[in-house]
């Protein structure tokens, strides 16, 4: 797994345990994991995981299907894998980040995901859901 991953699941894992209200606080934390960080490091992976401020602390965004678009460059290739999965494959180090906006979505028929550093694992309840899905993220992210 590699250095940027790992951290940016720490954030994730950061934001949903604890109150984290500056940039300052996520470097403090990250450096009692062992990750030496800048502030504009800290200030990308907020990015690319799509933070957002709520109430004075960093959280995971409720997001539409409009979120979705935003993925646009980033999702490379969108692959069936038998009829209950699809495979995506993202930049390296995208994975985690795309997965969580793919979880996030509204109206989604998708059931989870499992994340690399560059690819994906979408699971369906079925073959008819997982169609509609692909459909709709090819639309919007090709």
């Amino acid at each position: 797994m590699s250095e940027t991953r790992r951290r940016r699941e720490a954030i994730l894992q950061m934001v949903h345990r604890e109150n984290i209200a500056t940039q300052t606080q996520f470097r403090e934390e990250l450096a009692k994991l062992g990750f030496e960080t800048t502030q504009t490091t800290v200030s990308r992976d907020i990015r690319t995981l799509n933070l957002s401020k709520v109430s004075g602390r960093y959280a995971v965004p409720v997001q539409s299907d409009g979120a979705i678009s935003k993925l646009k460059g980033r999702v490379q290739k969108l692959l069936p894998a038998g009829p209950h999965m699809a495979v995506i494959h993202t930049a390296l180090g995208d994975a985690s980040s795309v997965a969580v906006v793919l979880d996030a979505a509204e109206d989604n028929d998708l059931a989870g995901t499992i994340a690399g550093d560059d690819t994906i694992f979408a699971a369906f309840d079925s073959e008819t859901q997982r169609n509609r899905w692909m459909n709709r993220l090819k639309k919007q992210v090709f």
